[in-house]
């Protein structure tokens, strides 16, 4: 199996993944700071009418408005850190296998889970919009749940990959010195 991301030639990796890394903490950084208490996540991670409903009455009208700028700005934010960690998992790669390591064909298989950690990150957020929007009923307190769950799921273990990778670049660099 292949990525796309494996066409881009291997001096520009660096070129490509900075710029990303940056804009993907920089989005972090912005939804981080989004006044809401309980924050976006607890909101995601809801599971259930009355706890959906808890949240949305704790927030009120402007903890709701600020809850409606966090899920517009996640639309854009789920394409940087996708593409990010994919690519990252897919520059992983690429040091694994010059150690002929097993986990090689994993990194391949986790650069396209965080494309499918997007589409249930996009799934969850429509979801929630409906909660916010809509109506606060089931499904969609649970589909938001579960669509996070495997989300971060994907998205841990391609950290992880991407971690584990960027270690062993270091470490043959230093070694090979």
């Amino acid at each position: 199996m292949t990525h796309p991301f494996q066409r881009i030639v291997d001096s520009k990796y660096a070129w490509v993944f900075w710029p990303l890394a940056a804009l993907t903490i920089f989005l972090m950084l912005v939804l981080g700071a989004i006044p809401l208490n309980p924050d976006i996540v607890q909101f995601e991670l809801a599971g259930s009418v009355p706890e959906s409903s808890k949240i949305l009455h704790s927030w009120g009208t402007l903890g709701q408005t600020w809850a409606a700028f966090s899920l517009g700005l996640d639309f854009l934010y789920i394409v940087v850190y996708s593409n990010t960690i994919g690519f990252a998992c897919v520059w992983a790669n690429k040091a694994i296998q010059k150690r002929g390591d097993a986990l090689v064909s994993l990194g391949i298989w986790l650069a396209w889970g965080q494309w499918l950690a997007a589409l249930l990150d996009v799934l969850e957020d429509i979801a929630l919009l409906i909660i916010l929007f809509i109506s606060v009923t089931a499904p969609y307190p649970q589909l938001a749940k579960w669509c996070a769950f495997f989300k971060f799921s994907l998205v841990i273990l391609g950290l992880l990959y991407a971690g584990f990778g960027g270690v062993i670049r270091v470490g043959s660099s230093v070694f090979k010195k």
